[in-house]
Order: structure tokens, then C-alpha cells, then sequence
């Protein structure tokens, strides 16, 4: 095995240590998103519901 050969095995393994870290950073971002969202659905459901109770009493 010559020199060569370890330093493309030691760029392609790189390169994949790279990629895999930008997947799961996307993942981690993408999943943030979604519960901001959740959150904010859960948030105005909620006040929603509230003030249809004060409504409902007035």
C-alpha cells in the first residue's frame, strides 16, 4: 500500500465525516423548525380556546 492510497482513503473518509455532520445538522435545524412551529400551533389553539371560554361567559 503506498502513499497515495492512504491519502485518498483519508480524503474520502473526510469527506463522508463532512457530509454526515452537515446531515445531521440539517436534521437538528430541521427538527427546531418543526417544534417552533408546534409550538406556536399549540400557543394560538390555546388563546383561541381561552378566549372562546370568556366569550362564552360574558
Amino acid at each position: 500500500m503506498n502513499k497515495r492510497y492512504y491519502t485518498t482513503l483519508v480524503l474520502l473518509m473526510s469527506f463522508s465525516l463532512i457530509g454526515i455532520i452537515l446531515m445531521q445538522g440539517y436534521w437538528i435545524y430541521s427538527s427546531w423548525q418543526n417544534k417552533e412551529e408546534e409550538f406556536t400551533l399549540s400557543v394560538n389553539r390555546t388563546l383561541r380556546q381561552v378566549v372562546n371560554e370568556i366569550q362564552s361567559r360574558a
